[in-house]
């Protein structure tokens, strides 16, 4: 039975309001802008962060005071995301890289994570009322590797001088009017639909959920493995053959993507970086990828027919940081994960 197009607007709505407040948090931690990241929470909401356990205002001194003693400088950069709505209530999974400058040594640490959030929309907006931290590798490089290629950009700054403060609202607003040439309906529904199928399929990887993983593919689908067409399910179990999944952490990070929607057809490419903790603890595995994936509407809603996949560079680094990692919870590689607790309780 079709929904009625109030219902697809409210959804769209929705999901884009809660994928920019995860955003906005991140822009916010950046900045160390304490007004900004508490509009990100509720007044009573609880953050569960590493050593840290408790409401928001502590959380904001405590999580600047944390990057200013360790770093000289840091982003977060939200990658994957996918959420779960329910009337007022709704669960998502953000997944983030973060690269940490050391203040104490000659290193930049790089590592992926997770944000699982329960959010509530009260008085018409929504904000997070619990969040949980994950982490699930990290990496140590040389600072001194990148030499003075980028020399001659500008610094961030952790205030609001920062140059983004002259072109963005620090909040949301309701007053600017719609874009005079928005696109159809039909084509925004479609292109949340088809970024869904991308991130939903490297949240099933990730967690090792097959069913998860499989829902996103028609029944015909076909992988493109060296060079040789499988099923989904064949292409799975191909990987697992190959040991690709025999580690302690994984994560798809998905980033750049463009989606292009001709009718009941779609092509969607997603830049993704992923990172493998190995079973020896000792190394984690970074790896640029692209998917090229083609997409079909069907009675079930959008499905991808085909994925081709690239690997554009490679490398492993030493990931023996990780076992220093400031009481801060790990991602599970199954259904016992944080992601799949309806609700999410503290």
């Amino acid at each position: 039975m079709n929904l009625p197009i109030r219902t697809h607007i409210r959804y769209l709505a929705d999901r884009l309001a809660i994928e920019e407040l995860v955003s906005r948090y991140a822009h916010a931690v950046d900045r160390h802008d304490v007004p900004l990241m508490e509009g990100v929470y509720h007044p009573d909401a609880w953050d569960e962060h590493g050593a840290f356990r408790g409401g928001i205002d502590a959380f904001t001194g405590w999580v600047n005071g944390l990057h200013e003693r360790k770093t000289i400088a840091h982003t977060h950069n939200i990658t994957t995301h996918v959420a779960d709505i329910d009337g007022d209530v709704a669960h998502a999974d953000s997944y983030v890289l973060f690269v940490l400058s050391l203040r104490a040594t000659d290193k930049v640490m790089i590592g992926t994570g997770r944000y699982i959030d329960r959010l509530a929309r009260r008085d018409g907006r929504w904000r997070i009322e619990l969040r949980v931290t994950l982490t699930e590798a990290r990496i140590e490089v040389d600072r001194s590797a990148g030499g003075t290629m980028f020399g001659s950009a500008p610094m961030g700054s952790w205030d609001r001088g920062d140059p983004a403060f002259a072109l963005l609202s620090p909040e949301p607003r309701s007053d600017r009017p719609a874009a005079a040439t928005a696109p159809p309906l039909a084509d925004l529904a479609a292109r949340r639909a088809v970024r869904d199928l991308v991130m939903q399929a490297a949240r099933g990887l990730d967690r090792r959920d097959e069913a998860l993983f499989l829902a996103q593919f028609a029944p015909d689908a076909d992988i493109v493995v060296a060079g040789a067409a499988l099923s989904p399910e064949a292409a799975l179990r191909r990987s697992e053959a190959a040991g690709l999944f025999d580690n302690l952490a994984h994560t798809h990070n998905v980033t750049t993507q463009r989606v292009v929607v001709d009718g009941d057809r779609a092509t969607a490419t997603s830049r993704l970086i992923r990172m493998v903790r190995h079973n020896d603890r000792r190394s984690v595995g970074v790896e640029g990828l692209e998917y090229r994936d083609t997409c079909r509407l069907g009675a079930d809603g959008w499905r991808i027919v085909r994925r081709e996949a690239a690997s554009d560079w490679s490398f492993d680094g030493d990931g023996t940081l990780f076992e220093d990692d400031d009481g801060y919870r790990h991602g599970r590689r199954d259904r016992s994960d944080e992601s799949y607790a309806r609700p999410l309780v503290a």
